[in-house]
């Protein structure tokens, strides 16, 4: 059985339609296989000596990637998984080691309802080790 992710990830190459993504070519539901176009690179993101200009890469594909959510989707909500690490975090217990850490947790959950907006699809894996400037602009892509 494939992971949930496998299972969104076609649907979701298709609504990018190639805006910052890999262009999706074709699927197989039946046996979750996608065909994707090959990128070769010509520069990594992570390759880039100037922050700067890493950090404007970075937000030119995060901002051609951007997409509302459309109304039927089953796409993964990213509170749910937010929720479930939490709960974790919390079944865990005060560590003694790394107090620090525990309270930026500890923040970080009591502020993450502030956060609460419109939905969007987001790429849940955008990092300077996915992206690449290919012959014709910028992608996200997956690794193998």
């Amino acid at each position: 059985m494939p992971e949930p992710e496998q299972l969104t990830k076609r649907v979701v190459l298709a609504l990018y339609d190639s805006r910052g993504a890999a262009r999706f070519l074709a699927t197989d539901a039946a046996h979750c296989g996608m065909l994707i176009e090959r990128v070769s690179p010509g520069a990594w993101l992570r390759d880039c000596d100037d922050d700067g200009e890493a950090g404007r890469v970075f937000g030119r594909v995060a901002n051609a990637l951007a997409r509302d959510v459309p109304k039927d989707h089953e796409f993964p909500h990213y509170w749910e998984w937010l929720e479930r690490a939490f709960e974790r975090f919390r079944s865990l217990g005060r560590p003694r080691s790394h107090p620090g850490f525990y309270r930026h947790l500890q923040r970080a959950e009591q502020l993450r309802h502030k956060l609460v907006g419109e939905d969007q699809l987001i790429h849940g894996d955008l990092h300077h080790e996915n992206i690449i400037r290919c012959g014709d602009g910028l992608r996200s892509i997956r690794k193998a």
